[in-house]
């Protein structure tokens, strides 16, 4: 009797792995299953398109870009979301840009000519070849329209006080600010960063040229002879979360907050 159950066991274990193997795949994602849909795999092409602002003139950063609303100057980049369209063209002002080879279009805004602050609009129209086989009704045309917007120093997102806590240094809050202040040393639309409550004692830093690269949402500090400021500050898309990690005069920082102003 006791080798029959055993033997009952065995069949039992051998017939659940056969089951197991020969479960049939039903992911339509998955190319290997019977019922797979290839435009679950596809996008239909669209004339959505991203702008983003250049960092710095300065090497590296000169070659990073923020996607935002909100620019103070230098260089924009227009980016199709799709890049296999057919043709792209593209009304940025009173300029018309179009090409089949022209899904990315640059633009300076601060030189030769200072737009001055205000809105601004760019347009997206493409063409494409149509998908018969997953979109059979698409128009083989579409058009995006956004408006942006640009800014003066002064306003950017990050001269803001900001409140939270230093990572791995307890519970307490601490607001640390970033003033953007008028640089009477230069041309008269310069503007200098002032750092402030960095050391949690009403301290003022004057991050001078130390300040390698900015945007409405983000900044670089490197150290140099004239100060002991590094670090970089980012706020996210959420428009209030910050992140702000620094180094002054030896010590190092990691702060995670919000904005209050």
């Amino acid at each position: 009797m006791r080798t029959f159950y055993i033997f009952l066991l065995i069949v039992s274990i051998s017939s659940c792995d056969s089951d197991d193997r020969n479960e049939v795949c039903m992911d339509p994602t998955n190319k290997d299953c019977p019922n797979f849909d290839p435009c679950l795999l596809r996008d239909s092409i669209t004339a959505d398109f991203s702008i983003k602002g250049q960092f710095s003139i300065l090497s590296p950063w000169n070659e990073i870009y923020f996607e935002d609303s909100l620019f103070i100057g230098r260089q924009l980049k227009f980016e199709a979301t799709h890049q296999n369209a057919t043709n792209y063209k593209w009304y940025l002002g009173t300029e018309i840009v179009e090409g089949p080879s022209d899904s990315i279009v640059y633009r300076n805004i601060s030189y030769p000519v200072d737009l001055p602050p205000g809105r601004y609009y760019a347009a997206l129209v493409v063409e494409y070849d149509v998908d018969e086989e997953c979109f059979p009704h698409s128009t083989a045309k579409d058009s995006v329209y956004k408006d942006f917007y640009k800014i003066s120093d002064r306003d950017v997102l990050i001269a803001s006080k900001f409140r939270g806590v230093f990572e791995n240094e307890g519970e307490d809050s601490v607001t640390i600010e970033i003033a953007m202040i008028k640089d009477f040393t230069g041309p008269s639309s310069d503007y200098e960063l002032i750092a402030i409550n960095l050391l949690g004692n009403n301290d003022s830093i004057y991050t001078g040229s130390s300040l390698k690269a900015y945007v409405n949402k983000a900044a670089v500090w490197e150290i140099n002879s004239l100060n002991l400021l590094k670090g970089d500050i980012e706020i996210f898309e959420d428009g209030s979360s910050v992140v702000w990690n620094y180094s002054i005069q030896g010590v190092e920082k990691n702060f995670r907050g919000i904005i209050i102003n």
